[in-house]
């Protein structure tokens, strides 16, 4: 499966690399918070077709180059990748639950990170 974000945020990541521009050049001009910024180009904060219009002007480039899925794309997830070289249906369920137990951690931190959702206060646990 193609992640579009992930793609998204490399090409924004090159326009701005051509364009000779910084990541917190970006945030200014878009009047968001270096943090915001740098999830967008980590591809964990989805981009508008807003921002995606103005981070084009801003890199002088056209939105449909920060949209371009590229002609072979690289997996990037290292588990899928790996699973050719599985043989075992055991060995391969395994590897799916490890998965799946990774991006349950990964969710639960980006949640801590930004504060319990619908509380005042982050939890002390």
């Amino acid at each position: 499966m193609i992640d579009m974000k992930a793609i998204i945020a490399k090409n924004i990541s090159l326009a701005l690399k051509k364009s000779g521009k910084k990541q917190y050049e970006l945030a200014n001009a878009l009047g968001y918070s270096k943090q915001v910024v740098s999830n967008m180009l980590l591809g964990s904060r989805t981009v508008n077709a807003v921002d995606l219009k103005r981070i084009a002007i801003f890199c002088n480039v056209s939105m449909d180059s920060l949209v371009e899925i590229p002609q072979h794309p690289v997996e990037e997830n290292v588990v899928r990748a790996f699973m050719g070289d599985v043989n075992s249906a055991e060995a391969k369920k395994g590897i799916e639950i490890a998965d799946r137990l990774i991006d349950m951690y990964l969710f639960h931190a980006r949640i801590y990170k930004s504060g319990v959702i619908g509380m005042k206060k982050r939890s002390n646990l």
